[in-house]
């Protein structure tokens, strides 16, 4: 991965070690909090159509580290919201921290200021022909 400008361009992806939380006990915590009135029921249903959520642990203090993604060819502003929403659901939910990402093959100038106002890492594919 490199980074220009607050752009980070991907050659290949990354794999991310996978949390302990299985697919079914995320999506019953993510319910139970609607249930509990921690999230709503809007929350709920943006985070279960969230394109990626993963959950690592950082290796010094193995500290876990949520990861929202949201993927799209040209990256806009709905993309960079949904994507900063899910990460602030997931952080309601879990307290822990959230990186927000778009991931897209281009993002103009207007979007890419919108991306760093809401602290959204922005991931541009420099291949988007790869198989």
């Amino acid at each position: 991965v490199q980074c220009q400008k607050g752009v980070y361009h991907t050659q290949s992806v990354a794999r991310v070690p996978s949390g302990d939380i299985r697919t079914g006990e995320f999506i019953e915590k993510i319910e139970q909090a609607a249930d509990n009135g921690i999230t709503s029921n809007d929350d709920e249903t943006r985070l279960k159509v969230t394109d990626l959520i993963m959950r690592s642990q950082r290796k010094l203090d193995r500290y876990p580290l949520w990861f929202t993604v949201k993927a799209s060819g040209i990256i806009n502003d709905d993309d960079i919201t949904r994507s900063k929403r899910s990460a602030d659901v997931i952080s309601k939910i879990y307290d822990q921290e959230v990186v927000p990402i778009v991931y897209g093959y281009n993002i103009h100038d207007e979007q890419q200021k919108l991306a760093n106002s809401l602290y959204v890492n922005v991931y541009l594919d420099s291949n988007p022909d790869r198989d």
